[in-house]
């Protein structure tokens, strides 16, 4: 048996424990109140599973967020996450899809590329 975490970011002040459910199957674990809200988003396309974390992605991997966590994550039916991808207009005005391994950071809608140029994320 498992234990999936909901994940509240930490500027959240919830004064509580995060909520927490059992599961025993891959099957139970989505069909936990918050996987269920999760996949309410029309653009939600698959959850995915990275270390110990849950994370619903949406818009054909472009959209990410974390969902939960679970206590243990061996026997998961969830596929690895990629590392999303961005939508991208690049510093010469191109428009590219650039995925995680061409990215080293994102912060305030700007993108640091491996090769240390910049690139405007686009929403």
């Amino acid at each position: 048996m498992g234990v999936f975490e909901r994940h509240i970011p930490d500027y959240v002040d919830y004064r509580e424990a995060p909520p927490r459910w059992e599961f025993n199957t891959t099957e139970d674990l989505c069909n936990l109140p918050p996987m269920l809200k999760a996949k309410e988003n029309p653009k939600f396309s698959h959850f995915a599973i990275s270390g110990n974390d849950i994370l619903k992605i949406c818009d054909d991997g472009f959209y990410w967020w974390v969902v939960g966590s679970v206590d243990d994550a061996a026997g998961l039916e969830l596929p690895a996450w990629d590392g999303g991808k961005y939508r991208a207009e690049l510093e010469d005005g191109t428009i590219a899809v650039l995925t995680r391994k061409e990215v080293v950071s994102s912060c305030g809608g700007v993108l640091t590329l491996k090769d240390g140029s910049t690139a405007r994320c686009i929403r």
